[in-house]
């Protein structure tokens, strides 16, 4: 009953305080930037691969101004956009493979070794 609970809890913690569950479910290592309704950066976040990551709003929760719904921008390591997510709820789960987009990254040159003839 306490695990029950203490689980209930930690996800109401994350809901209501402003947090995004982000999954990378793309081929490709992405930035996830974070844009409140009034146009403020929120931050960023680097996320590899097939990786989770719940992202919390440390801000002010007292402003007059809605944070929400956020947008959330994934981009390439190029700094290319891979795709964007628009209305964004607190305690969403966003994918970069369900994002607005081209989705694609162009792959990683791979530094040729320097000859000494």
């Amino acid at each position: 009953m306490k695990k029950i609970l203490l689980a209930l809890l930690s996800i109401s913690s994350l809901t209501f305080g402003g947090s995004i569950i982000m999954f990378n479910d793309s081929p490709f290592k992405l930035k996830a930037e974070v844009i409140a309704a009034n146009g403020t950066s929120q931050g960023s976040v680097e996320l590899p691969p097939q990786h989770q990551l719940i992202w919390e709003d440390k801000g002010d929760y007292q402003a007059t101004i809605s944070k929400t719904p956020y947008t959330v921008i994934f981009i390439c390591p190029s700094g290319k956009v891979y795709g964007i997510y628009d209305n964004v709820s607190p305690g969403a789960l966003v994918t970069p493979q369900s994002a607005t987009g081209d989705r694609y990254c162009e792959p990683q040159k791979k530094k040729q070794p320097h000859s000494t003839n």
